[in-house]
């Protein structure tokens, strides 16, 4: 059996903020990366909101989350997340990450999007 390992909110992770290309390479080696609602809404701060944005246009993005463990500290904002994606532009993206969250719980292949490059971003 293979498996593929599915990297939880890059837009999070401090590195791969300053160095995208760590996520870039993760995924040229067959990684995949799932952004999270509560990053895209803004909970997060206004920096980690923007920048899961950047990595959906270069194809660094392949599932959605909610990422709520427990709805006292993470509020449930999946829907406002998708909300936020529609209105910039990205509904097309937004048909990718859930057709990809669809497409792995019927153990079916999932669409990749040949990933571009990103600049270094400062935290």
């Amino acid at each position: 059996m293979q498996y593929t390992p599915i990297i939880a909110h890059p837009e999070r992770n401090h590195e791969i903020f300053e160095n995208p290309l760590l996520l870039e390479k993760l995924v040229r080696n067959g990684a995949l990366a799932q952004i999270t609602a509560g990053s895209l809404t803004g909970h997060f701060g206004r920096k980690v909101q923007k920048f899961p944005l950047d990595l959906v246009k270069a194809n660094l993005i392949h599932t959605y989350g909610s990422d709520v463990h427990n709805l006292k500290a993470r509020p449930f904002l999946f829907k406002e997340g998708l909300c936020f994606l529609e209105k910039k532009g990205l509904l097309d993206y937004v048909d990718i990450l859930i057709g990809n969250n669809k497409n792995i719980i019927k153990n079916k292949q999932l669409i990749i999007l040949e990933p571009e490059r990103i600049k270094k971003r400062r935290w």
